[in-house]
Parts: structure tokens; sequence; C-alpha cells
């Protein structure tokens, strides 16, 4: 899936505290994002820029989520 500028995702009926993290194709870490129980938005949000605040290049990257419902993995296409 391309996008340009940032993704985000809903994570509604969702309990506890839920982990993403962005990888390239390579496996390296890019971000890690963090929603903790108590937040009254369960969104998850990326911008598109990586742990150092730097803006990631053009390329494929993969997401991954995990929380006390399981594990969810999608695959998208940064085109800036």
């Amino acid at each position: 899936v391309p996008f340009q500028g940032g993704i985000k995702i809903n994570c509604v009926n969702t309990e506890g505290i839920i982990k993403a993290a962005v990888y390239n194709v390579q496996g390296k870490l890019i971000n890690t994002l963090i929603v903790q129980p108590r937040m009254e938005s369960k969104n998850i949000v990326w911008d598109g820029f990586n742990n150092n605040a730097k803006k990631v290049s053009n390329g494929c990257y993969v997401l991954q989520i995990q929380s006390r419902e399981g594990n969810f993995v999608k695959s998208f296409m940064i085109s800036n």
C-alpha cells in the first residue's frame, strides 16, 4: 500500500499496551511506537520519520503491531 506523509491505524477494542514497530525490508528497526492503555485515542500513527527524527527514504517498510489480542503485520511503500 503506497502512502505519503504518514500512516494511521485505529486499534479500537484493544486492551492494554499496544506496541508497534516499523522495519525496513532488511529487517532494521526504523521506529518504535507505543500506545498506553489509558490513552483516550487508540490510534497508531507513524509520521514517516525514524527514531532519530529523520525522514525515511522512499521504499518498502513493514509495520508490526503487538497487543494482547495478537500480532498484526502489514507491509507498505513510502513515496515522498
